[in-house]
């Protein structure tokens, strides 16, 4: 009795290509679900990515005018300058040495920041690529899916002429 006969006990026969349709779908299926984060993430990680890119900016132009300031004031307190801002800070009056001590350490800590914004755009950007790579490959698994759908509904569109 063919297999295919109501009230046969046995599951009916599949073509070859009918089974490999079938696993090429739920791989498919299992990429598709295991990368669906991405989509989900990506938008969010790239605005976290751009606003680290866009205070990073901020920083190198706050780094640089700092660098101007420490020039100016420099160039301002010369070494005769510097010997009457001793000699009044000893006296305990007010001195210009302190605004310019402040620039310097402004002008440290502008440093570190960036040297901490570079290391966290460096993490930002392995992941944002990797993410690309995840969201390429969700893409084209899914290109595949609609690939597979159009063969498997030409496939039995063409069986069901025959019949």
């Amino acid at each position: 009795m063919h297999s295919t006969t109501l009230g046969s006990s046995q599951p009916p026969l599949y073509n070859a290509t009918f089974v490999d349709y079938e696993q090429r779908y739920l791989s498919l299926l299992r990429t598709i679900a295991s990368l669906q984060w991405v989509r989900e993430s990506l938008p969010a990680h790239t605005r976290y990515y751009e606003s680290l890119k866009n205070k990073l900016k901020n920083e190198e132009i706050t780094k640089n005018v700092l660098e101007s300031s420490v020039q100016q004031s420099r160039k301002t307190n010369d070494s005769t300058r510097f010997k009457e801002l001793m000699s009044t800070k000893k006296s305990g009056a007010s001195s210009d040495i302190v605004p310019y001590s402040d620039l310097i350490e402004r002008l440290q800590k502008s440093n570190n920041r960036i040297l901490d914004l570079n290391e966290q755009l460096q993490q930002a950007k392995l992941m944002h690529d990797d993410m690309l790579a995840n969201m390429k490959e969700l893409n084209g698994c899914c290109s595949q899916l609609r690939v597979l759908f159009d063969q498997v509904q030409l496939r039995f569109t063409s069986d069901e002429g025959k019949n």
